[in-house]
């Protein structure tokens, strides 16, 4: 009896373990489609910004994505917005097939979102493009991925800060700076 007990026991463990497995396998898999969705879209955003700035050597003679030497856009970049106790982080990485990944945070009271951008420099002008919520509270689903969210212009030496899409404060004025 105590053996035929071990058995059925034995089994249920065994199969639970399969299920588990099953289940890992799975969001293993949805993981990677996931990742080669988003790849997939990067890829079309930077054919599509080719096909812009291909269209635009073509009607102004020179491409329009130029970078203004002055600036360096890589790096650490915060706010602090201490009316709302809002922490605002942006993160530019090194270029990649012709735009930075970023990754915008906002963090405070009742705020707390990760977002993942690309990046892209315009002439005197750092563009953020939504991607996708990492993490936390933020509805996407509002957000137009063909416009910047958010805007950095670099003018008589001081970055600015526009707010496309995303809610911020004091539009058009310096709000960013770039951490040491």
């Amino acid at each position: 009896m105590n053996n035929l007990r071990f058995l059925i026991l034995f089994t249920a463990l065994i199969t639970s373990c399969a299920s588990n497995l099953d289940q890992k396998e799975k969001l293993l898999n949805e993981r990677e489609l996931e990742l080669l969705t988003r790849e997939k879209e990067l890829l079309k955003a930077e054919n599509k910004n080719l096909q812009i700035a291909k269209n635009n050597s073509k009607d102004t003679g020179g491409i329009s994505t130029t970078h203004d030497p002055r600036i360096d856009w890589v790096g650490t970049w915060v706010f602090s917005d201490d009316k709302d106790f809002i922490e605002y982080t942006l993160i530019i990485q090194e270029k990649y097939k012709g735009m930075n990944l970023c990754t915008y945070n906002a963090t405070g009271i009742q705020t707390f979102y990760e977002l993942e951008c690309r990046g892209i420099e315009k002439e005197n002008f750092f563009e953020l493009y939504y991607i996708s919520t990492n993490d936390g509270a933020f509805m996407g689903e509002n957000i137009n991925k063909d416009k910047p969210v958010l805007s950095l212009k670099f003018e008589n030496g001081m970055v600015y800060t526009i707010w496309n899409q995303l809610y911020g404060k004091d539009y058009g004025k310096i709000a960013f700076k770039k951490k040491k």
